[in-house]
Parts: structure tokens; sequence; C-alpha cells
């Protein structure tokens, strides 16, 4: 595949959501400008979507590994040796592609010093959505529902500006200097451990690498009832705030992560506590007490896993 992209689609037990992703990236346009291919690596609790996938796309382009012991860094990381294009492209079991995304990613590579794009995943609602989650939340959490939106313009990013994985593609040639998902960080079953492709942009920053940022790659983020609950974000808070940790430990000298454990526990921590009670019970901010209280248990999730790491 001299000219060829490989598409790697992690998923588990998302079989019904899935289908519509596939359905999505089998229209691609392409313009005869390349060629591609899919790989569908499945951490599911059996294989039978092989069969279904068969029946269904009789003669196609898909790949079909089944690997139920991977999280999801280490799902990534299998695609990535598994494919054969010299661009790999992620997009998630719940995203949906416009027909042109592939080839919005794909032009940029025309610049040799580009190594990763990313593009824009807006929502696609499955549900009405709740009266609790109004503008102001949503737009200051919509990463928690991988929402991804840096304007309407091509333009260069750094980190800690980055690609969601949901719509990020890499030169292979990346993979091959000692760079890849860490499999410590990453969904693995029930839990939300993420910041697997923070710590990716991390070593690509290190390494000084251009990344590029385009609205016109487009993906559509399937999401249903079961994200639009306050349990959710509360959950997604603390594991985002144990991710952190996680990978402070990996990045940082323990002086210094010791100094930013003890910050968090002295000063943020009662912080918002007192902010919490603050706009709950005198001031009686709905929106501010939101942000209190998923702060408390975001630093809650960086303390637990901090006693861990450092």
């Amino acid at each position: 595949m001299d000219n060829g992209l490989s598409i790697v689609v992690c998923t588990r037990n998302r079989q019904e959501r899935l289908f519509v992703t596939i359905d999505s990236l089998i229209s691609q346009i392409t313009n005869d400008d390349f060629n591609y291919e899919i790989s569908i690596v499945d951490s599911s609790d059996d294989d039978s979507i092989k069969y279904k996938l068969a029946k269904q796309y009789p003669n196609s382009n898909i790949n079909y590994y089944w690997e139920p012991n991977l999280n999801l860094s280490e799902a990534r990381n299998f695609g990535i040796k598994s494919a054969k294009g010299k661009i790999i492209a992620f997009i998630d079991d719940d995203g949906i592609a416009e027909e042109s995304w592939l080839s919005e990613h794909y032009k940029l590579y025309a610049d040799p010093s580009v190594v990763s794009v990313g593009g824009k995943i807006v929502p696609k609602w499955q549900n009405e959505i709740p009266p609790w989650l109004s503008p102001e939340i949503l737009a200051k959490y919509s990463s928690y529902l991988s929402l991804h939106d840096l304007g309407s313009d091509v333009k260069q990013i750094r980190y800690p500006e980055i690609p969601y994985g949901c719509n990020m593609s890499f030169r292979r040639d990346v993979f091959l200097e000692e760079i890849e998902f860490d499999k410590r960080l990453g969904r693995r079953r029930n839990t939300l451990m993420s910041d697997e492709e923070v710590f990716i942009y991390y070593l690509l920053n290190q390494k000084r690498y251009k990344i590029k940022y385009t609205p016109f790659a487009k993906v559509y983020h399937q999401i249903d009832s079961s994200r639009l609950t306050k349990a959710f974000f509360n959950r997604r808070s603390y594991w985002e705030g144990a991710s952190n940790a996680r990978m402070d430990k990996m990045i940082m000298n323990k002086k210094r992560g010791i100094i930013k454990y003890l910050k968090f526990l002295v000063v943020k921590m009662p912080k918002n506590i007192i902010g919490y009670i603050l706009y709950s019970w005198v001031l009686r901010s709905r929106y501010k007490t939101f942000v209190h209280k998923t702060r408390i248990i975001y630093f809650l999730g960086y303390l637990f896993e901090g006693i861990k790491s450092f």
C-alpha cells in the first residue's frame, strides 16, 4: 500500500454501534488518490462479530482481529502493528465519519513534516439532552463526551492542544521510533482510565513534531442516555484525576510530583470544598456547584492514584 491508509477501530461489546461506524468507513471517498483498509481490533467477550462482518461486508477491505485481553492502548498498538498503510487513522467504535473524512486527513500529509492530523468531533445525540446539562456545562465538559472543536481553520497545533482519539491519524513511521500507546493508560474493562492519547502527543511534542488540525475531517460521536447522567460525569471526573496522576508519574520527577500532590491536597481540594458549600447552600448556583463537585471528585481520583504513584 504505497499510497495506502489503514483505519484502526478498537471495539469492545458494542456491535450495534460498530456497524454504523463501519458503514461510514466503507463509504469513504478516495477519488483514486489512495486506497485504504479497515482493521477491527475486537476485545469483546466473544468473537461472534466476525461472522456478522463476513455476512454484511463480503469481499470488503476489512481485517478482523479478536484480542479479548487487551486494553485500549494495547489494542491500538496491535492495530498499528497489523496495519499495512503508511498512514494510520483511528476512529472510535461509536463514531460516524463523513464521507470525506479520510481524504481530508490524507491531503494534509502532502506536507512531509506533518506527522499527525486531528479533526473535528461533533455530537450525534441518541436521546434528548436532559435539562441539567446546560449549554454552559456542555461547553466546559465537552471533552467528557469526546467532542472536539478547535475552530474553523486548518492550523498547526501544539501540546497541550491535541487531537482526540475518535478522530486522529499518524504517519506509520512515528511508531517505529519507540513511540507507542502506553498500556498503563487507556480504557481497560469497566474503568475510564484515559490519557493514552495525551501521552502520545506529549512524546511527539518533545520531538517538536508538527501536528495539524482540520475542521473538514469531521466525525459524529454517538452519545446515548448512559453518558447524559450526573453519575457518568462524576465517574468521568474521578478517572480523569486518576489518569492525570498516573501520567504525571510517567513524565515528572519525584520531587515535582510530590509538590503537585501536596498542592492538590492542601490547597485545591479545600478550596473546592469551600466553593461547593458556598455555591450549593448560599449563592445557589447550579453551574458553580456542579463545577466544584466534579473538581472535588477529580482531586479524589488524583489523590488516591497518587498514593500509589508517588
